[in-house]
């Protein structure tokens, strides 16, 4: 069995809750893997962040930021 781990990293813009969008840096890394099959884990190990998956969402929050999208 293979394992992959990879890295994104994240800073809040104005002390304001804020999505990201991580697609492209999940995709990124998975391609980097070289594993064709498997299960990818997204997660966040810090207590004031959450990983949260929205697929084709086109709102924006309370400060007019857009939605995460993955």
């Amino acid at each position: 069995m293979s394992v992959y781990l990879g890295k994104v990293e994240l800073q809040s813009r104005d002390h304001l809750p804020h999505f990201h969008n991580i697609t492209d840096e999940v995709k990124r890394i998975v391609a980097e893997s070289g594993i064709k099959n498997g299960i990818c884990t997204v997660y966040s190990h810090h207590t004031t962040c959450s990983v949260m998956t929205q697929e084709s969402s086109h709102d924006t929050n309370y400060y007019g930021r857009e939605y995460m999208q993955m």
